[in-house]
């Protein structure tokens, strides 16, 4: 159903979009540092470095803030982009640069699963934002959706501004089973790692994201989030508490 989706909505909006493009190169560069407060048992509030780097050429865009590749069907009120990503909310993720070393003994002998690259498809009209995403590596065979309303708050006239962030996340059974689950080869009853098979999950999140201009092409920017989440994850063993949380700062560089 969900190779049909993206198949289906690209060839259509494929056909449909007819507007122009900007032919020249969009790109911010920076970093930052970031505190990652993980849902895994035994793992504490981890500090890490946040590079920096999104770059946008006519319809495509490339690097963190886009996805691997993203391309662009639609840049009128409704914005619709079709591209790759890559997925990876797994206890040792490849991708990411927080690597937790949890003290609970429910992860000794414990094999991470691996991240995917996913086929995405997002929609922006105003202040919402929807992103789909199905694995297309065959390793969880899952999708998942994210569904979230950015909310201005307050803008000075110097520049800076601060937004709401309100949304709600959605895993697919198989999604979450391959995060949050433990498949019957990967289990260790005597340290409490018991076979364990998740639901679809609803997580429900709230940030706060704030920009500061600093010079004509240079920029302070941070973020707080808080994601709630659904007890299908909570109730896995590998999981100890009900949510998680980020908070970072980043200096970017408009070139």
């Amino acid at each position: 159903m969900w190779r049909l989706l993206f198949t289906a909505t690209l060839l259509s909006l494929t056909l449909a979009s007819k507007t122009s493009a900007d032919t020249r190169w969009h790109v911010e560069v920076g970093g930052g540092g970031a505190s990652f407060q993980a849902p895994w048992r035994g793992v504490g509030v981890e500090l890490t470095p946040l590079p920096y780097v999104t770059a946008r050429y006519g319809r495509w865009g490339f690097g963190v803030g886009e996805g691997l590749v993203q391309y662009a069907l639609m840049q009128s009120d409704l914005q619709v982009e079709v591209g790759l990503g890559y997925r990876d909310e797994t206890y040792q993720s490849n991708f990411s640069l927080v690597k937790y070393d949890s003290d609970d003994a429910v992860f000794n002998g414990y094999k991470s699963p691996k991240g995917e690259v996913t086929a995405r498809m997002q929609f922006n009209y105003s202040y919402f934002h929807l992103r789909l995403a199905q694995d297309i590596q065959g390793r969880s065979k899952g999708g998942t959706a994210l569904l979230r309303a950015d909310i201005p708050v307050y803008r000075h006239n110097s520049g800076w501004q601060v937004s709401t962030r309100v949304g709600a996340y959605w895993l697919q059974d198989k999604y979450a089973t391959h995060v949050f689950g433990v498949s019957p080869g990967n289990t260790n009853e005597s340290v409490g790692r018991y076979q364990y098979q998740a639901d679809s999950s609803l997580n429900y999140f709230t940030g706060l994201q704030v920009y500061v201009p600093v010079a004509k092409r240079h920029s302070v920017r941070g973020f707080a989030r808080y994601e709630r989440l659904d007890n299908e994850i909570s109730n896995s063993p590998l999981v100890g508490r009900k949510y998680r949380a980020q908070l970072g700062i980043m200096y970017v560089v408009t070139l």
